[in-house]
């Protein structure tokens, strides 16, 4: 691991300046996210200014019809597929997709849900895109291991999110569960008590631990930092302690 990557870490400013400035800072690699407006447009923004997307974020508002044998879980599935040949439209390998969300909202995970993530598996195969399944609160590990161990393929497998697991699941040893099959990270802090997406070392998380994971995984891609704008901080000096921390990570 050598680059370093960043999502869209301001949302009260036009996604093009933000990544105006990640371009200006020296960061290589961007996580765009289907939830802000215009996804197409950063997609198309990101090949025009020459950035390089480290893996996409899918939207998550309705992934739990996924799980629901309702007219709305066809629809979901469909959304999901779209959103997936856009990406392959991009030359994305990689999408990040939540397993639930919220997962007391659902009513059973069961097959149900197992046969809408193979539906949109066998797409993204077609695709020649992976397919990341993000680790969330504590309530969503059960969905997340329940899809992993009944869908074995080299195109299913983990968004390691080490500010979640930190903050939500510290005793489950998710990465030494998965970790051989870890195609995406998220990589913020916390100090257990709010999922406050930090930079790197300002909060709890065991750091030592989550990078030594991390080389011993599949993993080989940039050091993505999912974090969110300091309002003490400009965006360019947001931006530099962004990359000073991510280096010393690296290193």
């Amino acid at each position: 691991m050598k680059d370093i990557g960043i999502c869209i870490f301001c949302e009260k400013v036009d996604y093009r300046d933000i990544l105006d400035l990640i371009k200006a800072a020296g960061i290589k690699y961007v996580m765009p996210h289907e939830k802000k407006n215009d996804f197409r447009g950063q997609l198309e923004y990101l090949r025009k200014i020459g950035l390089k997307v480290a893996f996409a974020h899918l939207a998550y508002d309705n992934i739990n019809e996924l799980w629901q044998d309702t007219p709305k879980r066809q629809k979901a599935i469909a959304q999901k597929i779209a959103s997936i040949k856009l990406c392959a439209e991009f030359g994305i390998d990689t999408v990040v997709i939540h397993p639930t969300h919220n997962r007391h909202l659902c009513k059973a995970i069961d097959a149900v849900g197992l046969d809408s993530y193979k539906q949109i598996l066998a797409v993204a195969k077609d695709c020649g895109i992976k397919i990341a399944l993000e680790n969330l609160g504590k309530s969503d590990i059960p969905s997340l291991e329940f899809l992993l161990d009944n869908i074995s393929s080299p195109y299913l497998g983990l968004c390691y999110d080490c500010g979640h697991h930190y903050l939500h699941a510290r005793e489950n040893d998710i990465m030494g569960k998965y970790g051989n099959r870890c195609f995406a990270i998220h990589i913020h802090d916390n100090n257990f008590d709010d999922d406050a997406h930090l930079l790197p070392t300002d909060g709890k998380v065991d750091f030592a631990r989550v990078m030594k994971q991390l080389k011993n995984s599949s993993y080989k891609g940039a050091l993505l930092l999912e974090v969110r704008q300091y309002k003490n901080l400009t965006h360019a000096e947001f931006l530099q302690q962004a990359i000073q921390k991510g280096e010393k990570l690296i290193k």
